[in-house]
């Protein structure tokens, strides 16, 4: 039996409206991952190419109010992964073997093809010497966006930002770039007028105490980076965490939640950072395989 069901012709509208909508972001989100390979993967002989900032893409007034005000306006962002993996084309943190994965439910199955040795080591070789926040900024700022997220630290541990609780770093004595990335993207967003937020990642398959007997230390070690992003890196508009389930008390997310609105009172963070009785709810939902229009 087939069921026909009539919609009006405005419904039919609303959705051809919507497709064009997200065709459009997708097509100037695949021009801006191109510039960042662009900066990123070019020799130092490439001229920058001349891209104007737009007008009025956002006010003075808009950019200085609370994030919590004007979140909902925003729409527009630019969400970046990047890091060491760059270097083979692999995909970021799945990519990597990890014998702790097999030993989580639902995640037995995501082995990871680089082996553990080799993917940790990437590093030693990542030297994006013509990475130009910038560039990056003024081009998001160009086509309209307000915000761009960044990742701080993703599950394979590596940090793209100066902590000083691991090697595993982007500014490591065994880097050959040596530089912040974190801190020229803050720095960049800022002068062009860009909300920033950065993504970070509670899991995590580099660090030894992840989710052994020696857990607490790793939590320790977390919350420490937490008070560095949201010291050392002038305002923060957005904390996007994951966390691949989890409690609250796996994540001491009552303690989390004191150091996030010590620290930056006026920060929005999304919903993972701890499940099940006691959830502490976050500001927004992040959908991963979906479109979520109602519930932000």
């Amino acid at each position: 039996m087939r069921l026909h069901v009539s919609r009006p012709t405005s419904f039919y509208k609303h959705e051809l409206k919507l497709i064009s909508k997200v065709l459009l972001w997708m097509l100037t989100g695949t021009i801006l991952l191109y510039i960042l390979s662009f900066y990123g993967c070019t020799s130092n002989n490439q001229q920058e190419p001349n891209i104007p900032v737009s007008e009025n893409t956002n006010t003075a007034d808009e950019y200085h109010k609370p994030i919590r005000d004007v979140f909902q306006d925003l729409k527009y962002g630019l969400f970046i992964h990047w890091g060491p993996v760059s270097v083979i084309g692999k995909e970021i943190s799945w990519s990597r073997r990890s014998a702790l994965r097999q030993k989580i439910p639902g995640l037995a199955d995501t082995v990871g093809e680089v082996p553990t040795e080799i993917y940790d080591s990437l590093y030693t070789q990542f030297n994006p010497t013509n990475f130009d926040a910038e560039a990056i900024a003024r081009a998001a700022k160009s086509y309209g966006m307000k915000y761009i997220v960044f990742t701080a630290k993703h599950c394979d541990g590596f940090c793209n930002f100066n902590t000083k609780y691991t090697n595993y770093k982007i500014t490591s004595p065994n880097s050959p770039y040596r530089k912040d990335i974190v801190r020229q993207l803050a720095d960049a967003c800022q002068k062009y007028q860009l909300r920033f937020g950065l993504y970070y990642s509670l899991c995590d398959w580099y660090n030894p105490d992840y989710r052994t007997s020696t857990h607490s230390q790793y939590i320790i070690y977390y919350q420490n980076q937490i008070r560095e992003l949201l010291t050392n890196y002038g305002n923060i508009d957005i904390l996007w965490f994951d966390d691949l389930g989890g409690t609250v008390q796996d994540w001491d997310s009552h303690t989390l939640r004191s150091i996030m609105t010590q620290l930056q009172p006026n920060l929005i963070v999304n919903e993972r950072w701890g499940h099940g009785p006691g959830n502490l709810a976050g500001d927004f939902i992040s959908k991963e395989d979906g479109f979520c229009f109602n519930q932000l």
